[in-house]
This record gives structure tokens, sequence and C-alpha cells, in this order.
């Protein structure tokens, strides 16, 4: 299979993973505080990528290789990951899921000019106009905008920033782990860093919630480690446009569960992301031949 095929598959499955994710942990803020949720993902998280290990490990690999052998980077991308995700998740509870989704589309235009500062990357034309085409796609579906930024717009952006710096951070480890051993480092991490701030809301689940934190676990699980495998081969900045497909499998699940209905700017919206990051693709797949 050609790289660009294979980055794309895994972009889109990081894409879909994340979005489904989105919409589990909504259900769960009707329960919990987002401190709590965060320790029930990165708990599963962790669960999840421990089981998956044996099945994915390299042929003669131990399964436990290298999994303690923890850098400095990784500490830094957990925590910037954590940030990540309690300001995400704080504003799920706020906000639309189209919403958040939609500004959420920041975290591509940081990964490009991160791709490009920090690993010297080379953007392209193609992946330039992608990511330009994303970004007025965004700006159509918020047609009359936000108005007035409001605080769970700006937890969303400040999350978009650790997000991708935390992912650009993974993009540095990938050199040396495999994508696996760097989640389950992240899921550990994270899991004994958000348990203190979990314990002081805390309140016991339902066996419901359980259920739903332990698919939003396994959802980040195979996020992760699908983006980890692209940021291995394929440059930050030719991943980015990939990240727009996230609208498509938030609006779906939004509407036929909270009746968040996308509106003709959201869908033209999204028809020009999707001939953006398709544009970059070709390219790319040009480029190759």
């Amino acid at each position: 299979m050609a790289t660009p095929v294979r980055v794309a598959l895994l972009c889109l499955c990081t894409a879909a993973a994340g979005a489904f994710g989105n919409v589990l942990v909504r259900l769960m803020s009707a329960e919990l505080d987002a401190l709590q949720t965060a320790f029930l993902r990165n708990l599963f998280g962790f669960v999840s990528a421990a089981m998956l290990m044996p099945f994915l490990r390299a042929p003669g690999q131990s399964v436990l290789a290298g999994a303690f052998a923890v850098s400095w980077r990784m500490w830094l991308a957990a925590a910037l990951n954590l940030i990540s995700m309690l300001c995400f998740f704080s504003a799920v509870a706020m906000m639309a899921l189209g919403d958040l989704t939609a500004i959420s589309f920041a975290s591509p235009i940081w990964w490009t000019i991160g791709g490009a500062l920090l690993f010297r990357e080379t953007v392209t034309r193609s992946r330039w106009i992608a990511t330009v085409g994303g970004i007025v796609g965004v700006l159509v579906m918020l047609r009359p905008g936000i108005g007035v930024v409001s605080p769970p717009a700006l937890l969303v952006l400040l999350g978009t920033v650790a997000y991708a710096l935390s992912s650009l951070t993974v993009k540095a480890a990938s050199r040396h782990q495999p994508a696996l051993v760097i989640v389950l480092q992240l899921s550990m991490m994270m899991t004994a860093v958000s348990l203190v701030p979990a314990l002081g809301v805390w309140r016991w689940p339902s066996l419901e919630v359980w259920i739903y934190g332990a698919m939003v676990g396994t959802f980040a699980t195979v996020g992760w480690t699908t983006l980890t495998r692209a940021l291995a081969v394929a440059d930050a900045s030719s991943i980015a446009p990939y990240d727009f497909a996230r609208l498509p499998f938030t609006i779906i699940p939004a509407f036929l569960m909270f009746g968040e209905a996308p509106d003709s700017f959201a869908l033209l919206g999204s028809a020009i992301i999707f001939a953006a990051a398709l544009y970059a693709s070709r390219q790319e797949m040009r480029t190759v031949r």
C-alpha cells in the first residue's frame, strides 16, 4: 500500500476515534465532573493499550519492551495531552459538539506551523492550500461565527494548542519507540497524574458510565496508536488536513443522539474541507509516483 494512502487511512481512523470519543464524553458529562471523566478515560486507555500490546508487538519483541523507559519527551507529551483533555472535557458539557469540533480544527494549523519550525519540514504548496481550505470551511460553518468568544470556546482553543504540541512531541518520540509503547506510556502517566484530582470530585459512576468510560479509553488508544503510526512515517503538515474528517464523524451521532442538526452552511463547509483534503492527498500521490 502506498504511503500516502496508508497515512490517510490511519488519520481517518484517528478522526473517527476522536469524534466518537467526544460523543461518549458528552454522555458521561451528564453524570460526572470533567476531572473524573478524564481519569476514567486514562485508566481504560491504559488497560486497553496493555491488552493490545501482546497482539501488536513486533516479532520476537517482549510485551513490555521499552514500556518503562520513559523519556522526558513522554512526560512533556503526557502533561500537554492532559491539559488538552481537561480543556475539551470541560467544554464538551457547555457547548454543541459541532461548534466544539469546528473550533478544534485549529489544531492542524499548529501542526503545520510546528512541523515547519521544530522539524524543518518542507510544507508544500498543496499542504498549505489544504490547511487554508480547511480554515475557510470552518469559517463557513461558523458563518455568523462566535461573535463574542465564550469561555468554552477559549478552552477549546487552548486545548488545540496543547494537543498539537503533544502530538509534535510524540512525533519526536516515535523515532525511538513503537507506537503502542508510546500510547501505553502516555496512558500510564496520565492515569497516575489525573487520579488525585479525580478523587476530589469522585462520584461512584453508574454501570452505564463505566461502559462509556471503557469505550472512551479504547477509542483513545486506537486514535493515539493510529496517529502515532502516521506521524512516524509522514510529516505533521501532511497529516494535518485529515483532521478535518472529524466533522462528519461528529455531525451524524450528534444529530441522532442529541438532535443537533447541521444547517446548509455546515454542509457547505464540510464540502470545502473534504475538497481541500482530497486535493492534498492526490497531490501527495502524484509526487510519490
